[in-house]
């Protein structure tokens, strides 16, 4: 599980961000997909998971721009937009919420 890099658990029955905790010692996953998942209603699942997973560079289809591979080292990497408030998850949030086909974020 080491060297797992693509998990796809979406529509079963993860409900707590403590049903996906595990997750968090899979340092080589880099695309996640939890979408028809309870967690995916939890307050925050978006902070909670790139929190809980900070190399996840794509999220139920989603690609984080400048957020994964937290750590790896990489100077070309773009830098983390932020929001009016500075909070760079927000700033992702509200990109997404506005995107063409969006579900209206990651707020459940």
């Amino acid at each position: 599980l080491d060297r797992l890099v693509r998990l796809f658990a979406s529509h079963n029955k993860l409900a707590t961000v403590r049903s996906i905790l595990p997750l968090g010692r899979l340092t080589s996953l880099s695309e996640l997909a939890l979408e028809g998942n309870h967690v995916c209603e939890v307050p925050a699942y978006l902070e909670e998971v790139l929190q809980l997973c900070p190399f996840v560079e794509q999220l139920d289809g989603q690609r984080l721009l400048g957020v994964g591979a937290q750590g790896a080292g990489d100077s070309s990497a773009e830098e983390t937009p932020t929001g009016a408030d500075g909070n760079a998850v927000g700033a992702l949030n509200a990109a997404l919420a506005s995107a063409p086909g969006s579900r209206g974020g990651w707020s459940g």
